[in-house]
């Protein structure tokens, strides 16, 4: 009977510490993944600020040059009222180019725009998925944890059923 015990204990115990094993293993994965996916949505972020930097600077500079063609398209305007009739048609081409720039540099601004919304878009979704990741690899810890109790509690049964084992021999060994 007591063998059978002690048996039954030892194969709970195996079970036990192979669930551990596989909890554990499960646990450190996860965190693993985390840290990756940590690290990607940091980068990911700084990226997105170094792009923004870049940007708010590129535009401040394309808007002074846009404001200067708007002012130099404004005074040639003025000359072509009071121009020869052989200018006029030069004036009017360089208008024309002025506005094209402008145009191009306006479009340029708009898609650098759209990037970026779409970069910090990508930033905030991985953030999310991180903190997803990080609620499974806390899960992931916690039920490591807990099938190492039930390993503990097991090894504990089969301490206690050798004490119970070695009392009997003793009273035996008295009689």
């Amino acid at each position: 009977m007591e063998q059978k015990e002690e048996e039954k204990y030892e194969e709970e115990t195996v079970k036990a510490e192979v669930e551990a094993f596989r909890a554990n293993q499960t646990a450190l994965a996860e965190e693993a993944t985390l840290r990756e996916m940590a690290s990607y949505s940091q980068n990911s972020a700084r990226s997105y600020q170094s792009n923004m930097q870049t940007y708010n600077k590129k535009k401040v500079s394309v808007q002074k040059t846009m404001s200067t063609r708007t002012q130099e398209i404004k005074q040639v305007t003025k000359d072509l009222a009071s121009a020869k009739p052989e200018d006029k048609e030069k004036l009017q081409k360089r208008i024309t180019q002025l506005n094209t720039e402008n145009e191009r540099d306006k479009t340029m601004l708009e898609n650098d725009e759209k990037d970026l919304a779409e970069q910090d878009k990508k930033v905030k979704e991985f953030e999310e998925i991180t903190k997803k990741q990080e609620e499974v690899a806390k899960k992931a810890e916690k039920a490591a944890g807990e099938v190492e109790k039930k390993v503990s509690v097991s090894q504990d049964n089969i301490i206690k059923n050798c004490a119970k084992q070695s009392e009997g021999k003793k009273k035996e060994q008295k009689k």
